[in-house]
């Protein structure tokens, strides 16, 4: 019976010459070194992308809260407050508890003198008949900037960035 010895044989192939193949360490290191730049990216966009995601995010629900209340005036046919306070970065709408901002995002609020309450406090206010006193409230973080707009007439709120992201 013919034997074949150990060394002749591997991987079902006879015969005396082998060829290994593998990779040399200079190629492993060289593929986790792109490996862990290209982590190193990503996690750097992901933290910028956060910030700003937040910022966005924030600037959509004061627009919803806007929309809200304009929106129980209409069907409650009374005027409806919506209340900043940019001292407290809260802010509420009627019949809701208060939001609160991140301190990190700045809050400036432009409305009618007379809607003022103090240095820090300012109120927009609707209508029935789906009017507002109109206002500006602008979130702003790292120079990037979302404003919301109401407008005086309509009472119709919009939001659009104006600066850098």
């Amino acid at each position: 019976m013919p034997t074949s010895s150990p060394s002749n044989f591997i991987g079902g192939r006879s015969g005396a010459s082998r060829s290994v193949r593998g990779f040399t360490l200079l190629e492993i290191m060289l593929v986790l070194a792109l490996v862990a730049v290209g982590t190193l990216m990503m996690a750097a966009a992901f933290s910028r992308g956060g910030a700003s995601s937040q910022l966005r995010n924030e600037a959509a629900q004061m627009t919803n809260g806007l929309r809200d209340a304009r929106a129980r005036a209409l069907r409650t046919q009374m005027t409806q407050r919506f209340v900043l306070d940019t001292a407290t970065h809260a802010w509420q709408v009627p019949g809701s508890a208060p939001r609160h901002v991140p301190d990190d995002i700045g809050l400036t609020l432009s409305t009618a003198e007379e809607l003022r309450e103090g240095t820090s406090r300012g109120v927009i206010l609707f209508f029935p008949d789906g009017a507002s006193s109109g206002g500006r409230v602008d979130l702003s973080r790292n120079g990037a900037t979302w404003r919301l707009d109401v407008h005086w007439l309509t009472g119709q709120v919009r939001n659009q960035r104006v600066g850098a992201q």
